[in-house]
């Protein structure tokens, strides 16, 4: 098997506890792209997100382990302007995702009654005093998460359930069943190879602490809650008029 991960600390934490005879065949790449990839290669396996599979229906999802938040961190973070100004205009900026793209107009119909115009950062545009979402590492790089607030959590709240950002994912359903087999105790690894500072963490000393107080609520191993909490993710977007069809997902 190949693997792609998104390059992000929560995949980056996945890869550095893997089994050693799948570690040299780990590459990253940008996250929206990595499902496309997965349909056309019967031996790769890759973390995408539940969204994915709206427009990747033929893809099998491994129902034991991937990236799922419960409590104070996340991998995307909310910046609001300055006293909730223009709240109708939102931009994306970092590892885009489509759950990102999806949610985040979910999330503010929501929250605000507010159907908000979605625009992508370019680099000619500052965005002080914009509505801004930042997807992965951007985030901790110089605690700029200190200003922002977890989406994940924000999700967490509105869901009533765990936020799964990532699932493992592949074209070729025996490849997930011998993950699903390999992949047993990796969470307890990922959680003692930070209490013991093995994990690479290369961020500033205030993320790398909100990262080692908070890994507890990230979930690597999936629990029933976990699996409705992809469910629910998937008929969201039906339920808003995002979609026609429910997407049925099938769990490995």
């Amino acid at each position: 098997m190949k693997f792609l991960f998104p390059n992000n600390v929560y995949a980056r934490l996945l890869a550095q506890n893997f089994p050693d005879k799948y570690k040299s065949n780990i590459l990253f790449d940008n996250a929206i792209a990595i499902a496309s990839k997965l349909e056309n290669d019967p031996e790769l396996v890759g973390l995408i997100t539940p969204i994915d599979i709206i427009q990747h229906k033929d893809l099998f999802i491994s129902k034991s382990f991937g990236v799922s938040f419960n409590g104070d961190i996340s991998n995307s973070y909310i910046y609001y302007a300055k006293d909730k100004q223009n709240i109708g205009e939102v931009y994306l900026a970092g590892d885009i995702t489509s759950l990102e793209a999806m949610f985040t107009e979910i999330f503010f119909k929501e929250m605000y009654d507010v159907n908000v115009q979605l625009n992508i950062f370019k680099e000619n545009k500052q965005l002080q005093n914009q509505n801004v979402i930042i997807i992965g590492d951007g985030n901790f790089t110089a605690d700029s998460f200190q200003m922002g607030t977890s989406f994940g959590s924000e999700m967490v709240d509105m869901l009533e359930m765990p936020f799964v950002n990532f699932v493992f994912a592949s074209s070729t359903e025996e490849n997930l069943k011998e993950l699903n087999e390999e992949l047993v105790g990796i969470e307890e690894k990922i959680y003692a190879s930070i209490e013991n500072g093995e994990a690479k963490l290369p961020f500033t000393d205030g993320s790398n602490s909100l990262i080692k107080d908070n890994i507890s609520s990230v979930a690597f191993k999936f629990e029933e809650q976990d699996i409705e909490g992809i469910s629910q993710l998937i008929r969201l977007p039906y339920y808003y008029g995002k979609v026609d069809d429910i997407t049925e997902v099938s769990f490995v």
